[in-house]
């Protein structure tokens, strides 16, 4: 999982409850975790900072996106 630290993606989807997320980082899809999640809308680049769990990458919001 540390190939991923500092890598770019973007959010993919979002769950009902809006704590999380799903980011594509290197061509996979992860969930994520967020420390200002009602900033984040789909299409937003982000970085990844660290891990939550196995499954849970912790990232934070980049300036721009994919639209």
């Amino acid at each position: 999982m540390l190939a991923y630290l500092e890598k770019e993606g973007v959010i993919t989807s979002m769950a009902q409850t809006g704590q999380r997320w799903r980011v594509r980082v290197l061509g996979t899809e992860w969930f994520a975790a967020v420390d200002d999640a009602s900033a984040l809308v789909i299409g937003d680049l982000v970085q990844v900072v660290g891990f939550v769990n196995a499954t849970t990458l912790l990232v934070k919001r980049l300036e721009g996106n994919w639209k």
